[in-house]
């Protein structure tokens, strides 16, 4: 489709006027690099400014990991795997067996998805804790306020950032607003980093990728309420007690 409309351009080329003398021209284009290159710094040293994430601002963690409505399952045939006498292994279904099956050595039985079903918009969050303890529902149905520090790699996480964190953890703490971590690094080396860096909260596990999509920022601090994420921030524009207790919390 574009390669016919290059074509349409390529074709009525000399009818082509500039919309700007040369001039203007260079002008328009300096600033449309210096407005492209200042919009991605922005996008890259803060948050996105539009956000299509689940995990957006004002979403709803616990119906985005429902599935959509009429969801369809995922589509399976069942097939058997048999050892010819050559030694190829091959696959047949239950409508196309052959009939000299008695000349195949049976191998396995299994499921083959032939076409995915529908699947919600969040499907791998989890927040488990070491023990492998599932604590997701507890915390999306807390009624509260609640900080949830998401770090996908701790050993790849900004540490300058941490004595806001502390500051803010310690103050959630004596005003008794739920604060914890979230990351996809081992428990070990989480443990490592909550002693090396003083951390005096916990740390809870997830999958990596998830975590990146959550919020593009090492570590990002999510406020959620009831599953619904009220704010995000990045590590750049990382918040004190004061401003989020004015504008969010009124304690």
């Amino acid at each position: 489709m574009l390669l016919v409309l290059i074509l349409v351009i390529f074709a009525w080329r000399n009818k082509v006027k500039p919309l700007f003398e040369l001039k203007k021209t260079r002008w328009v284009v300096i600033f449309a690099l210096f407005a492209s290159s200042l919009f991605t710094y922005y996008t890259y040293a803060h948050l996105p400014v539009i956000d299509f994430r689940p995990y957006a601002i004002g979403n709803n963690l616990k119906i985005g990991m429902l599935p959509p409505p009429n969801a369809r399952p995922d589509s399976v045939v069942i097939v058997f795997k048999y050892k010819a006498k050559d030694g190829t292994i091959k696959e047949f279904g239950m409508n196309n067996l052959p009939e000299d099956l008695e000349n195949y050595e049976f191998v396995d039985r299994t499921d083959k998805v032939i076409r995915e079903g529908d699947k919600p918009k969040i499907h791998d969050f989890t927040i488990v804790d070491a023990d492998g303890h599932d604590h997701t529902q507890e915390f999306l149905n807390n009624p509260q306020y609640s900080f949830m520090l998401v770090a996908y790699d701790l050993n790849k996480s900004n540490t300058k950032i941490q004595s806001k964190v502390n500051q803010l953890a310690d103050a959630c703490s004596k005003n008794k607003v739920q604060f914890f971590g979230l990351t996809s690094t081992v428990a070990a080396e989480t443990d490592l980093f909550r002693h090396e860096n003083q951390n005096m909260f916990d740390y809870y596990f997830c999958d990596g990728t998830t975590l990146k999509t959550i919020i593009r920022s090492n570590p990002g601090l999510v406020l959620l309420q009831n599953g619904v994420v009220v704010a995000m921030w990045h590590y750049n524009d990382f918040p004190s007690w004061d401003d989020v207790n004015k504008q969010y919390l009124k304690k």
